[in-house]
Parts: C-alpha cells; structure tokens; sequence
C-alpha cells in the first residue's frame, strides 16, 4: 500500500473522503483486506462469478452475476477515483496519478485499488465465455478486459487500470434493463439514464481520467525515467487499452444513439432492449 505522509490529517478530508477510508478500514481490519492479493482475489471472485453464472444465470431477466460485478466495480473504482482526486495529495504529499506514475511512495493508494482491478480479472472469465454467444464486439471485450487486468495486477500497479473501470457505472443500469417485472415507463426512463450514463461515464469520464495517466506516465518514463517500479512499455500498454476501449465505446455509443432514434421514432417497440440479432 501507499505510503502516508507522516502528520497527515484526516480532518482535512472532506466527509465522503473520510467515510470511503472508514470503509476500507474496517474492510482491512475486520477482514484482513490489506493482505489479499490480487491472484486470491481474481480465483477467489472467478470461482464465484461462474457459480452464479452456471447455477443462478439470469433471474426475472437479470443476469445475477453481471450485476453483482457491475456494482462491485463501478461503485468500488468510482470510491477510488474520488480518494484519487481528492485525498490522494493530503495522504500521500503528492497527487495522483502522479504519484504512481512517478513511482513515489509505495503501491495503490489503499487495498480497495488493488481489489477491484482483480475481481475485475476473476470476471472477465465469464465475460469471455458470454461473449462466445454474443458476437465478435463483446468477445473482443472480454478478451480485452482480461488480458490488460492480467497485465497490471501481475505488475503490482493495478491502480492505474482501476481507474477506467469507472466505466461499470453504466453497466450496473444496463444488468437490469431486461427485467421483467419493468413498467413500460421504467423501462423508457431507464433506457434513457443508460444512454446518459453511458456517454459521461464512457465517452466523457473515462477517457479524460486515461488522458491524465498518459500525461503523468509520460515524463516519468521518457524523461524523468523515475519508473523504477514498472516497466516502460506499461506505457505503451495503457495507450493501447485506453484506445481499444475508448473505440469500442464509440462504436457502442453509436448504436445506442441509432437504437434510441428507431424507439423515438416509433420504428422499435420501447420494450427491445436487444443491442444486436444476437442478444436475448
């Protein structure tokens, strides 16, 4: 873990700060959290994605396990980009993601950054196998989303991929848009939330928070050379995730946008919630 600046003062912390660190406290204390590592955590959170996947699968028409990692991620990435932001500095004496781009003072800023990335990994198994049925878009997905969270947990910097899975936010709308037990109102409204969510937390969010990684990786390989606790072509890697996904999103955002148009205008009924012919 990070470490903190000697004298660091908590009361400095805004209350969300404060309330995210109680949180991972008592995770660490209670449950050993800070003493995970990320290969317990990826077999440890794949062994039980795909009991649920095999054993539960989709309940009133929610895929139980998407869910339930959609949740764990977009909320527990979204609570570390907020320490990220806003407590990172008090903390450590530096910002992120300078400090880990500049490798200044130990790893992830608390145990949530290194635990998310890695239940992450421990999905992405399921992702690929639903992936198989559903085209080649989101095979390349899960494929995708597997080989980088592999990459930067097995590097020890998992805190850097931590950060683009704030895109989960709008995934934890899309889990239960296929409900059954939806109004036709709650269905149009949450079909229009995702569509927001969606464009800010894929199409906004997330490729400026990879913008400010790749300016603070930067000079620390091709100019400081103050790496010294990960390779450089981890570099090139976060380049090209952060491009693969953010063309991937675009291609998705477009289709929504095309899906969003057809319902409007009354050529698809408000209930289709199939993004492609093999969806179901």
């Amino acid at each position: 873990m990070a470490q903190y600046q000697e004298g660091a003062n908590l009361d400095e912390l805004d209350v969300v700060s404060r309330g995210i660190l109680s949180f991972i406290s008592f995770l660490d204390e209670s449950l050993g959290a800070d003493t995970w590592t990320s290969r317990q955590v990826a077999v440890t959170s794949g062994v039980i994605f795909l009991c649920l996947q095999y054993q539960i699968g989709k309940k009133r028409g929610i895929l139980v396990y998407s869910l339930l990692h959609a949740l764990l991620s977009g909320v527990g990435s979204t609570a570390c980009v907020y320490l990220d932001f806003f407590a990172s500095e008090t903390l450590t004496g530096a910002a992120e993601p300078l400090r880990s781009a500049a490798c200044m003072g130990g790893g992830p800023l608390t145990s949530l950054h290194a635990i998310v990335p890695a239940i992450t990994l421990g999905y992405s198994i399921c992702d690929t196998i639903h992936g198989m049925s559903l085209g080649g878009a989101f095979l390349a997905h899960g494929i995708a989303t597997f080989s980088v969270m592999l990459l930067f947990t097995e590097l020890g910097m998992p805190q850097i991929v931590n950060t683009m899975l704030v895109m989960e936010q709008s995934t934890i709308i899309l889990s239960v848009l296929k409900a059954d037990f939806l109004a036709p109102s709650m269905q149009l409204l949450l079909q229009a939330s995702f569509a927001v969510s969606f464009f800010f937390c894929r199409i906004l969010l997330a490729p400026y928070i990879w913008y400010e990684v790749i300016k603070a990786m930067y000079p620390a390989v091709f100019i400081d050379h103050s790496n010294t606790c990960y390779p450089a072509y981890l570099f090139y890697a976060t380049f090209a995730f952060g491009m693969f996904f953010h063309c991937l999103n675009s291609f998705w955002f477009v289709k929504i946008i095309a899906k969003m148009y057809r319902k409007l205008s009354g050529k698809e009924a408000i209930g289709d919630t199939k993004v492609n012919e093999h969806d179901n």
